[in-house]
């Protein structure tokens, strides 16, 4: 059986807390194949492992949030989203209701995307965010509300165009975004099967 642990700020990066019983988790079942599905803040960390990995660890998949800064983006597009996809998009951030997560993952993972921020840069996606910033949030200046959405949305556009190792059992470790890549692989890894 094979394992893949999702986490986020922490293990094998950080000493102490969530990463410790991550470590004791891997070395207290020696029968089982781990994966480590990392998701970390800053590329410098690469490779700088708090932890001697066990080895039943048979890979370490790192992902570095700050690398969406060095993405590519075409610059602005004009209608480049089908209605179904801005109201998916519309969904997601207004925040009130289930998304879904099939949905979401057919609008991001096109190979017409470079980047994620291909998406954030098209004019029918700034239309979605003008669209819920009227609905909810116009107390507020556009651009606060804008930058906020964006340093919110990019990293969770980033994850999703991201590939997970293929697993028998995927473990978020946390909540944040490792629990939406939990969420990821149920969805593509169950419609495989």
């Amino acid at each position: 059986m094979k394992v893949c642990l999702l986490t986020e700020g922490s293990y094998p990066y950080v000493v102490g807390g969530v990463s410790s019983w991550t470590q004791m988790l891997i070395e207290g079942l020696p029968d089982i194949e781990f994966v480590v599905y990392s998701i970390g803040a800053e590329g410098k960390d690469r490779g700088q492992f708090k932890y001697k990995i066990p080895k039943n660890c048979t890979a370490i998949h790192e992902v570095f949030l700050d690398e969406i800064l060095a993405l590519p983006s075409r610059g602005m597009r004009e209608n480049v989203l089908k209605p179904e996809e801005r109201e998916t998009l519309y969904d997601l951030v207004l925040g009130e209701k289930n998304i879904d997560l099939a949905a979401l993952l057919r609008i991001f993972r096109q190979k017409k995307w470079k980047s994620p921020l291909d998406i954030f840069m098209a004019s029918d996606f700034f239309d979605v965010i003008q669209r819920v910033y009227r609905e909810r949030f116009d107390y507020l200046p556009f651009t606060d509300y804008f930058w906020t959405m964006r340093s919110m949305l990019l990293p969770l556009f980033y994850l999703l165009q991201q590939e997970l190792p293929e697993a028998d059992v995927y473990h978020s470790v946390a909540t944040g975004y490792c629990g939406v890549l939990g969420g990821v692989a149920a969805t593509v890894y169950t419609s495989h099967s």
